[in-house]
């Protein structure tokens, strides 16, 4: 073996350690589409980190990841207007009790303000709130041209103990939004 080849063997071991110390049971990072979050979601539901005993709590899990592959889906934005391929990043562990779900992806800066007073305005409703915010939204709500009035972002909220966002400008025509839901896996 080369001294070359003795790097890449002690990098693939720390990043090895580095996921088992945070509890990651599931990563990708490439371009999104429909077959991929399919893949995600069978990958997900079979990793015995996260298949909880209580269907519940696996129900919550899985619609939040969900939720959030879709997301990046429909409103993922490219370097290129005609791609229909949202480059993004997923990444699943736990955390003690709790499992976490953060995903990240480049949106048009256009839309950041919008998305920041959508999510700061849900952050600040209670949970009965939030419900019942939904069922408005449902009863009443229109549907946008990428999708339903928000619904996603509710869901993923009402599932949810906590939730994290971050929006970071790249350029001038582009932010990177990342995103970090938290869901208890201990049955109150």
């Amino acid at each position: 073996m080369t001294p070359n080849n003795n790097n890449n063997i002690l990098v693939a071991h720390n990043w090895i350690q580095f996921l088992e110390e945070k509890n990651l049971v599931l990563s990708f990072k490439g371009e999104f589409n429909r077959d991929l979050i399919n893949a995600i979601l069978l990958l997900s539901s079979g990793k015995g980190n996260l298949n909880e005993n209580n269907t519940a709590i696996k129900s919550r899990i899985f619609s939040i990841i969900v939720e959030c592959t879709q997301n990046i889906c429909k409103h993922g934005a490219d370097d290129s207007e005609r791609s229909e391929i949202r480059p993004g990043i997923i990444l699943i562990g736990k955390e003690d009790k709790t499992a976490v779900i953060s995903t990240g992806n480049l949106m048009h800066n256009e839309e950041v303000e919008v998305l920041k007073q959508k999510i700061d305005a849900l952050k600040k409703l209670t949970k009965e709130e939030i419900k019942t915010h939904a069922q408005n939204v449902m009863r009443t709500g229109t549907l946008s041209a990428k999708s339903g009035a928000g619904l996603g972002l509710i869901t993923i909220l009402r599932k949810s103990e906590k939730l994290n966002y971050e929006i970071k400008k790249i350029n001038d025509k582009l932010s990177f939004f990342s995103l970090q839901v938290y869901v208890s896996t201990v049955i109150n």
